[in-house]
């Protein structure tokens, strides 16, 4: 378009600048190109000419390295509210219950609680394809050493029963037992402690309840130590992210 054929002032009313293409203003153009034109109207026709999917078209899933297995975290709570756990911390105590009752060295015992709550969140992992983090491999093993606990206290609950309705003496059954372990006989002011303890009910009430008490610390504790160690070791080996 010649200069002389330039409108001087654009519809909105603003006056142009010389060899303006546009207003200033409101943007309008101030003539019509051909170059632009030409080139909307290709852009049109390749966007027509761009082929519809389907409706029912879905773009392929992506994919996934299968070199190293894809391990996420523990699919419920470790709690007793899982079955799983439940069922495996079952297990775990009734393959240690027969062991921990025989009359073994307490060092040996112990490592038998740690192995035991080791196997159980090792054994879990590998059901589930998941990576316990330490707190929930210890509270795994924790639950085994619980019902393993469970099971010592209801042989010791029946056996007491036994005594006590047969007549029997405790104090003398607890003296046989630790003769048949092979434990040493206790000196004179300790029997005679255990013997006042043993004459009365409410010392001896007391007694069982600190025992007991200690006994739970004892099998929860170690078991809870061994989980916590199978987790570490998941972890070590380089098969968990």
């Amino acid at each position: 378009m010649e200069p002389s054929q330039r409108p001087t002032h654009c519809t909105c009313g603003t006056l142009l600048a010389d060899g303006a293409r546009f207003c200033h203003r409101c943007g309008r153009p101030v003539f019509e190109d051909p170059h632009f034109a030409e080139a909307d109207s290709t852009s049109a026709a390749d966007e027509g000419s761009v082929p519809s999917l389907p409706s029912d078209f879905a773009p392929p899933p992506p994919s996934v390295s299968l070199e190293e297995p894809v391990y996420v975290g523990p699919p419920e709570p470790i709690d007793l509210r899982n079955r799983m756990v439940v069922r495996l911390a079952f297990f775990t105590a009734a393959m240690l219950f027969p062991l921990v009752l025989l009359p073994l060295p307490m060092a040996l015992k112990s490592v038998l609680l740690v192995s035991g709550g080791f196997f159980a969140a090792w054994l879990y992992q590998r059901r589930t394809h998941s990576r316990l983090g330490y707190l929930n491999a210890f509270r795994l093993g924790w639950i085994a050493g619980l019902m393993l606990f469970l099971l010592v206290l209801g042989v010791y609950a029946v056996t007491f029963a036994v005594i006590s309705f047969t007549g029997g003496n405790l104090l003398s059954q607890l003296t046989e037992a630790m003769q048949s372990s092979g434990a040493a006989a206790l000196p004179e002011d300790q029997l005679k402690l255990v013997n006042e303890v043993f004459s009365d009910w409410t010392k001896l009430f007391v007694v069982m309840l600190v025992a007991l008490f200690l006994l739970f610390l004892y099998f929860t504790a170690l078991a809870g130590i061994g989980g916590a160690i199978a987790a570490r070791f998941s972890r070590a080996d380089g098969r968990a992210p």
